[in-house]
């Protein structure tokens, strides 16, 4: 599980299709070892995660195991910068319940 740029550019979430070699890889390891691209899912909002003048990519991405994505309510991907950080890539966090310890 994390949040990180993996270098590969794949796009699943959002209305502009976009995908090289590396982020086909990314998805297929995902896939193989029962992982969960939160980007992907209706409680992520927002699709472009980089952007630099007109150009925009979803590179960033938020990758869980099946414990950890159940507990997720919602993936905000920040494209309105509403925190500022200096950065081409936009901000992701995530609201996430973790139970009390016992």
């Amino acid at each position: 599980m994390g949040d990180r740029d993996y270098g590969g550019h794949e796009c699943t979430c959002g209305n502009k299709p976009e995908q090289d070699q590396a982020g086909r890889r990314l998805l297929d390891w995902i896939e193989e070892t029962d992982l969960v691209l939160g980007n992907a899912q209706n409680w992520c909002h927002g699709t472009w995660t980089w952007e630099r003048g007109k150009q925009k990519s979803a590179i960033d991405m938020g990758i869980f195991d099946q414990q950890l994505v159940n507990r997720i309510s919602q993936m905000v991907i920040n494209e309105l910068d509403e925190i500022v950080t200096g950065s081409d890539h936009h901000m992701l966090w995530f609201d996430i319940t973790i139970p009390p310890p016992p």
